[in-house]
């Protein structure tokens, strides 16, 4: 297996995997406790198909909770399309080191999913390395965001949502989508998540006196206060 980047045993695991079945295995069992090792399975299962491989399990929770999870089965349910975009779709609607969006869960983000097949083909792309974006997609994860929050909304983007939302539908702060400068802040650390080895200085961070600090697109409050003088 050298050489070999992998730094975390989520992804390391299935380095693991893939020489086993190079090596002629048909059935792998992969004892879990983490929701990123079963996304990534859905993820790469696909290329171990290719290898031979016919079964993976995870066994996923202790005790009463202990769960065998077909992740071959699995897979025909979810679908090879969304297979190859789950990555960033998980990092990017919230994972352990990238923040969820206020009162919209996983499974609200899968159903808006279902209905916004555009968001697949941008899925996809950042789930590979090097993630790529342009307008374009930005515009579709725009679209994908806003849908999450209001299905029946027409606006063009989440700025124009936003003031839909919160002006016309007396929506709460809190129930209404990011601005646009911060959902550009938002993605960028999802791809970097999904799709190693991505360099954090090209998604999102910079160095700064303590540490890598996440990037602003906008200025600075204090910029904006003699406006509102």
């Amino acid at each position: 297996m050298a050489p070999c980047s992998h730094e975390e045993a989520d992804t390391w695991i299935f380095v693991h995997a893939r020489q086993a079945v190079e090596e002629g295995c048909k059935s792998i069992l992969i004892k879990a406790n983490d929701t990123d090792v079963l996304v990534i399975a859905v993820s790469v299962l696909p290329t171990l198909q290719e290898l031979g491989v016919q079964q993976l399990w995870i066994a996923f929770g202790q005790g009463r909770n202990l769960r065998w999870i077909p992740i071959h089965e699995l897979l025909l349910s979810v679908g090879l399309q969304k297979s190859k975009g789950i990555l960033f779709f998980h990092a990017f609607t919230g994972c352990n080191v990238v923040s969820a969006f206020r009162g919209r869960g996983k499974k609200t983000a899968w159903q808006t999913w279902d209905i916004c097949d555009e968001a697949s083909d941008v899925f996809s792309k950042l789930s590979q390395y090097p993630p790529t974006i342009d307008d374009a997609d930005m515009k579709i994860l725009e679209n994908f965001v806003v849908m999450m929050y209001d299905r029946s909304s027409t606006a063009d983007g989440v700025d124009n949502a936003r003031l839909d939302m919160f002006a016309r539908k007396q929506r709460p702060y809190e129930a209404i989508p990011p601005t646009q400068a911060a959902l550009l802040q938002h993605y960028s650390p999802a791809a970097c998540r999904s799709a190693p080895p991505c360099l954090p200085t090209t998604w999102g961070v910079a160095p700064g006196s303590a540490g890598m600090l996440p990037c602003s697109m906008l200025p600075g409050f204090t910029s904006s206060l003699p406006a509102l003088q």
